[in-house]
């Protein structure tokens, strides 16, 4: 079959028009270049909390999700003999240790997430509102519809204020496409970074860009045009209705540039040590430097949570320096070699390195 050169361009134009408009997981090395708007930068911030509450979600359903099968060992160990009931003890003392530690492990994870979420959520506010000024005032001329003077200035005239009062529109200001997604290509965040965010400059929420430019013109129908006569000056047109307006030049009250790189550590290339602790207090206006602190702090403070007990197998056992330790004390040994710790396990459980 036939394919035209201008089908195929259509073709190529339509499949790079798909690719570009479908979202990717966001990572540290491909997020340059995707975060484009204040709302970006917002849902990004939004995102990494979401991931972060995940986590914590996790460690507090610990004791829940594991407390059947703790259970099933405290019972099969009080009613069995001999090596079986020394495993289940064992798996009884283990289950305790990792209760224990996803106990003391919660408090500090916490203490960091609320850290990190008080002040995304107060960036993220930031964010959305500069967004909703920008929505409402770029690219509108500032000037009233009846900002005239007409040709009675003897009895007063139209004189209006130029601008009016303007009210910020809040509704759906960054609303997500689609749950969990980050900016109008649902970009996905799978994993939190720990390099860069893309965030809008401070100095863009901060500024205000004034209009100084003031515009007279003459206006009416027909021939229009300017007059003067002795020392006064005036306006004309065909239809002996001229009119004088005044109006403020188009203008941007806010900057617009981009959201740019935030290093989360120090570097990209040290992004473990951070830049600074958490401000001393809550600041209601976080700097961006702020943002990436506390995510810093997160990143470098939380705790691994421990495995679930489900997920114990006869290799994980002997890698367990936790249930090692336990082993051990079973050993009669003062100082028992690796072998014989095996050896332990492996007469308690056998060998079958798949259970």
């Amino acid at each position: 079959m036939f394919v035209s050169r201008s089908v195929l361009r259509l073709t190529l134009a339509l499949t790079t028009a798909t690719h570009n408009c479908r979202g990717i997981e966001l990572t540290d090395d491909n997020i340059q270049n995707e975060i484009t708007t204040a709302c970006d930068s917002a849902q990004l911030l939004q995102a990494t909390a979401e991931l972060y509450k995940t986590a914590v979600a996790h460690l507090v359903a610990y004791q829940a999700r594991n407390a059947k099968l703790h259970q099933m060992c405290v019972v099969s160990a009080a009613t069995t003999t001999g090596q079986t009931k020394l495993g289940f003890v064992l798996l009884q003392a283990l289950g305790n240790k990792r209760m224990a530690q996803a106990a003391e492990v919660l408090p500090r994870n916490l203490y960091h997430f609320i850290k990190f979420k008080t002040t995304s959520d107060l960036k993220t506010g930031m964010l959305a509102r500069h967004a909703a000024q920008q929505a409402l005032t770029d690219g509108k001329t500032k000037e009233h519809a009846a900002a005239t003077f007409n040709d009675s200035p003897t009895a007063g005239g139209e004189r209006t204020s130029f601008v009016h009062d303007q009210t910020i529109e809040p509704t759906n200001i960054c609303k997500q496409q689609a749950a969990n997604t980050i900016g109008t290509s649902k970009h996905t965040l799978a994993m939190p970074l720990s390099k860069v965010f893309f965030l809008t400059p401070d100095t863009d929420v901060t500024q205000l860009k004034y209009s100084t430019t003031l515009s007279i013109s003459c206006g009416g129908s027909g021939s229009v045009a300017w007059k003067s006569s002795g020392s006064d000056i005036g306006c004309s047109d065909s239809s002996n209705a001229p009119t004088l307006k005044a109006a403020l030049k188009t203008s941007k009250l806010f900057a617009a540039a981009g959201p740019t790189k935030q290093t989360i550590g120090r570097s990209d290339e040290d992004s473990a040590a951070c830049t600074a602790d958490y401000t001393e207090y809550l600041n209601y206006w976080p700097t961006n430097q702020d943002v990436a602190n506390a995510a810093c702090q997160y990143k470098n403070n939380k705790q691994q949570a421990p495995a679930d007990l489900g997920s114990i197998t006869l290799t994980a056992l002997k890698t367990d320096g936790d249930f090692k330790a336990l082993i051990r004390q079973t050993l009669t040994v003062k100082e028992p070699a690796t072998t014989a710790t095996y050896e332990a396990i492996n007469k308690i459980y056998g060998t079958d390195e798949s259970s």
